[in-house]
């Protein structure tokens, strides 16, 4: 049988994140009617049992109206874990990090990878390079830090592959 993992309405989209010591986190998002169009979503994260059930949590994603669809891998040297968000305002990838237990993040900054409000996933390969897997496309003009609408560019194409030896800081290699 299936149940809910909580009472109070979310979307996932990338896979969980299994922590130190077997339990998951869970990145969601919150899709909130008032605000417009996509104009309040924003990111959490959910701590779930070895099991999948829910633990703890909602741990929010500070300031990340308009992140969302997080994608969280660990940092190469272990010590931390990064995540990775598509943008609503179809401008660029954010990067946030974030502490081993997933309990407490920073405030996503923008990379240099561009988005076009479209899915993304970071994924850490055995050579400890990470690797994105991305639309290459971005609307080249900021909006306003108004919100309301999200922007949804036609174009999402072309997918691409980066790898970065920084933790998503530079992405030298872009097919």
């Amino acid at each position: 049988t299936s149940e809910d993992l909580m009472s109070t309405k979310a979307f996932c989209r990338n896979p969980p994140y299994r922590r130190f010591d077997g339990c998951w986190l869970l990145p969601i998002y919150r899709s909130l009617e008032e605000g417009g169009a996509f104009g309040n979503d924003h990111s959490e994260v959910v701590l779930l049992n070895k099991h999948g059930e829910f633990l703890d949590g909602p741990f929010a994603v500070p300031s990340s109206k308009g992140r969302v669809h997080g994608s969280i891998v660990s940092s190469c040297d272990g010590k931390n874990l990064l995540q990775f968000f598509r943008s609503r305002l179809a401008d660029r990838i954010y990067r946030s990090i974030g502490s081993l237990n997933g309990e407490d993040w920073s405030v996503p900054h923008a990379i240099d990878l561009p988005n076009n409000n479209s899915s993304i996933q970071a994924l850490r390969l055995t050579s400890g390079r990470l690797l994105m897997v991305f639309n290459r496309f971005s609307i080249e003009n900021q909006l306003d830090e108004e919100w309301g609408n999200a922007n949804w560019p036609r174009t999402r194409w072309p997918l691409s592959l980066a790898l970065s030896e920084d933790d998503g800081l530079t992405w030298p290699w872009i097919r």
